[in-house]
């Protein structure tokens, strides 16, 4: 059964006020929108927070939700507005000190962030479709029958797909890393 089908049956019983179900519905998106938030925010203390209140607006709303075969999209949809809104708020409290900051932290843990940081800077020149499936298969750990099934795709066409977008990644990061000296 494809992921649509299993995600509108689990919303008929959650309208239905089983609360198993939308337990069942989290579990099966979890990753996905831990993937997008990981890809918008980056900083996965924040990701935990914004998780929860992706779903917390995912529960709320879901009267709202006229199609559920749409379910997915409008899923999407949420976390841009969560992180759109985290990003705003951020702004506003632009200027204030980062308390997470510790200015006497280990060389190893400052090469690990470069390296971190300089992946985050190759992963956003590369087309969205390709960014969006490296994070399924390498943060959410997906599997490649999970993405294509979360997708809507052939397990060839993820596979092709996760060929293509390592190799453009390669190519952004080579010169990323050897600039900073990292590799």
């Amino acid at each position: 059964m494809t992921a649509p089908r299993v995600d509108e049956r689990l919303l008929i019983r959650v309208e239905a006020g089983d609360q198993g179900a939308f337990r069942l519905l989290v579990e099966r998106c979890d990753r996905i929108v831990t993937a997008m938030l990981i890809d918008r925010v980056g900083d996965r203390e924040e990701v935990s927070d914004l998780r929860q209140e992706v779903f917390f607006r995912v529960y709320k709303g879901l009267e709202r939700l006229r199609d559920k075969r749409k379910f997915r999209s409008w899923l999407r949809g949420i976390c841009r507005n969560v992180v759109r809104e985290f990003w705003a708020a951020k702004s506003r409290r632009h200027g204030m000190l980062d308390e997470n900051v510790d200015p006497e932290a280990p060389a190893e843990d400052e090469e690990r962030k470069s390296i971190e940081f300089a992946v985050q800077r190759a992963l956003e020149t590369l087309p969205a479709r390709y960014r969006e499936i490296l994070r399924l298969r390498y943060f959410a750990k997906m599997s490649y029958e999970e993405i294509a099934d979360s997708l809507g795709l052939s397990f060839m066409a993820v596979d092709s797909l996760i060929r293509r977008a390592k190799g453009r990644l390669k190519e952004q990061l080579t010169p990323i890393l050897e600039r900073e000296d990292l590799r």
